[in-house]
């Protein structure tokens, strides 16, 4: 079989490390192409994860809306003769031509809850061609496909789990624990770690507040954020995050290496006000680290007593009592946690299995 998996960018995100993963796993029994609308730069060192047997294609897209890209895309899939077309995020808007004018499956997998994938205008179009021109939406969890069933109607029921190559330790490891251990105050520093772009969706200034209260009330616990404000319109949210966190809360930036920084905190903090699966979020599965989380999409299909702790509501008050729980876990008990969510994680969100998936569903299609 070969597919085509279309991409706006390959920066930093978990669209984008999802779909790096996933064509990777498909490339060991198919052809693969993954294609990027925009160039692939130096700062997209996610790229530098894609297999070999991947073939890479870059559309030179302008920034804004580059019309072009209409015909670009039209004719890579025509020459490429693919069997397979399977769209993310807004790359689905510019396949609107091959998908009027040619024969080929498309799929298109919705990374968020549907009414927040995209503009109003978007989801006008993506209903017009889930509807008439046979594109299929995959949702990545159950609260995506409530989401889309709302959205577009209740006749599409492709549910496919977000799934991840899981996280191994980088030769960079000992110097990253080095590194940790000078952000605590002694031995006992419980670290905390979130991960993710600074935007006002991934609701950081609540976990600050938090953290700044906890340690107003003396416990002993640091806060690691690792991410990236890439758009120039979201630097004063930074600044404001920058402004509320006092002492022990340090912003670290993107990271190539964010297995090393996982291993060595001792708890995952995701506070987002909406997601579809984060990817994050399996990550720190993979790797066994207990996850702390807000009921954001689908969370809510992942988390419960046994993998880690979800806050009931969105509030900072609601998401500090889940900290102070596992600050007073035992240590028998945080170990039954980290087990439980390697075994989860094994068991349905590796993307081995996430693959096998996608190819039953593209040859239910070709059938």
């Amino acid at each position: 079989m070969k597919i085509l998996h279309i991409i706006p960018s390959l920066h930093g995100g978990g669209a984008e490390k999802f779909t790096i993963d996933l064509c990777n796993e498909l490339s060991k029994e198919h052809e693969v192409i993954l294609c990027s609308l925009f160039d692939v730069t130096d700062s997209m060192f996610m790229a530098e994860n894609l297999e070999k047997n991947v073939k890479l294609v870059v559309m030179h897209k302008k920034l804004g809306f580059d019309f072009s890209l209409f015909y670009k895309l039209y004719k890579l899939i025509k020459e490429e003769n693919v069997d397979i077309i399977n769209t993310h995020l807004r790359a689905l808007i510019y396949s609107i031509l091959p998908i009027i004018f040619t024969k080929h499956h498309f799929f298109h997998t919705i990374h968020s809850l549907a009414e927040k994938e995209t503009s109003k205008l978007n989801r006008f179009i993506y209903k017009i061609l889930f509807k008439f021109f046979n594109v299929i939406p995959i949702a990545i969890s159950s609260q995506v496909l409530k989401s889309i069933h709302s959205e577009y109607g209740k006749n599409f029921n492709i549910l496919i789990d977000n799934g991840i190559k899981a996280l191994k330790k980088t030769d960079e490891f000992e110097k990253v624990k080095y590194e940790v251990e000078q952000y605590k105050a002694n031995k006992d520093t419980t670290v905390f770690i979130n991960i993710g772009r600074i935007l006002p969706v991934k609701n950081q200034r609540m976990l600050i507040d938090v953290i700044n209260q906890l340690r107003l009330d003396g416990k002993n616990v640091v806060l690691l954020i690792l991410g990236a404000d890439e758009y120039s319109k979201n630097q004063k949210f930074l600044k404001e995050l920058l402004n509320i966190a006092e002492d022990k809360i340090f912003f670290l930036g993107m990271k190539k290496n964010i297995a090393d920084y996982l291993l060595c905190a001792d708890a995952f903090c995701l506070s987002s006000l909406y997601e579809g699966l984060p990817i994050t979020l399996l990550e720190a599965l993979s790797l066994g680290i207990i996850p702390i989380c807000t009921p954001a999409g689908g969370i809510v299909n992942v988390i419960d007593d046994n993998t880690g702790f979800m806050s009931i509501d969105f509030s900072s008050k609601a998401y500090q009592s889940e900290i102070e729980k596992y600050l007073n876990l035992s240590s028998v008990e945080k170990k039954r946690l980290s087990e439980n969510g390697k075994i989860l994680f094994d068991q349905k969100y590796n993307i081995s299995q996430t693959a096998v998936n996608y190819i039953k569903s593209y040859e239910y299609k070709l059938n």
